[in-house]
């Protein structure tokens, strides 16, 4: 009975193993690829894609006047030097910060339509939120790509 399982458990660890090794892998570029241009700009995002990341991960925050804006940090002084929290100004502010290589910090709408004619890129979203707020980040989220008609 014990060789009988025992055999069992090595085919099904076999077949997980096979699993694991045919199965592949995902390539996701953290922010795009900020060692080629500064992080989340559409240098960083086209660098990643064309490295061979089937997607770019990024990161979203809510301007004062309800913008999603793509950032990692809540404040804007490590990317562009201008102490500029995220949270407390309105976006046509944001948009006046730039990072090293000239782009301005962009919205998560401007980035749907500067990609919206490359099918082929593809994102992952992250919402950052600090105590759950704001609350209103996903619906945000989902009114734009259904505006946009980016449901696929």
């Amino acid at each position: 009975m014990l060789k009988k399982l025992s055999w069992r458990v090595l085919g099904i660890i076999s077949l997980l193993c096979c699993e694991l090794v045919l199965s592949g892998f995902t390539v996701v570029a953290h922010r795009g690829d900020p060692l080629a241009a500064p992080e989340e700009t559409f240098q960083s995002f086209d660098d990643g894609f064309a490295a061979g990341a089937s997607y770019c991960e990024l990161d979203l925050r809510e301007s004062s006047d309800g913008v999603l804006v793509v950032s990692h940090d809540s404040n804007l002084k490590r990317v562009t030097g201008q102490n500029m929290a995220i949270s407390k100004t309105p976006f046509n502010e944001i948009q006046q910060a730039h990072e090293t290589n000239g782009e301005p910090i962009h919205s998560l709408q401007q980035l749907f339509e500067h990609y919206a004619n490359q099918p082929e890129t593809k994102f992952i979203l992250e919402t950052k939120k600090n105590k759950q707020k704001p609350i209103d980040m996903e619906a945000k989220l989902a009114a734009l790509i259904n505006q946009l008609k980016l449901e696929s």
